[in-house]
């Protein structure tokens, strides 16, 4: 329950950053997210289960190539 309330939050202060007619979380995924991060709204990362990183450019989600399995836990 933690993590969900920690994601949430850094989800909220990701949006509370970009201007609301800038940002839309379009990503939909049955694969578990464990961090995020970005430096601007058109440039933000997630990292997760089974090596999983994705890159949102400020339209669309893409998958990029971690070379591992291993759950990723932070970025």
């Amino acid at each position: 329950m933690k993590s969900y309330l920690t994601y949430l939050f850094i989800i909220l202060n990701l949006l509370s950053t970009a201007q609301a007619s800038e940002w839309k979380f379009s990503y939909r995924s049955q694969k578990y997210f464990a961090a995020i991060w970005g430096s601007a709204s058109n440039d933000v990362f997630a990292v997760g289960a089974g090596g999983l990183i994705s890159h949102y450019d400020g339209s669309q989600w893409q998958e990029m190539e971690s070379g591992t399995l291993f759950n990723l836990n932070g970025i």
